[in-house]
């Protein structure tokens, strides 16, 4: 998540912010099936984490790049009198 959130910028400037976000959730959606279905063994919530981090990583720096792209500055503040 922390990998993926440090480069949210050049991701969402090489894909698209909006693929970007797209990709998160079938990782997310990957994770908590492994999750459900696979939790014998310590390496498979160590994988199940992993791809976790991956997903979240990948739509909530996409949806904050996204955001701040496409918002416009319209008034900026004077300083104080």
């Amino acid at each position: 998540m922390t990998i993926l959130g440090l480069s949210a910028g050049r991701i969402s400037a090489r894909f698209g912010s909006r693929n970007a976000l797209l990709a998160g959730p079938p990782f997310t959606l990957a994770s908590f099936t492994m999750l459900t279905f696979a939790h014998s063994h310590p390496y498979d919530l160590l994988i199940a984490a992993s791809l976790l981090g991956i997903g979240i990583g990948l739509a909530f720096a996409a949806s904050a790049t996204s955001s701040c792209r496409r918002s416009q500055i319209t008034r900026r503040a004077s300083p104080a009198a």
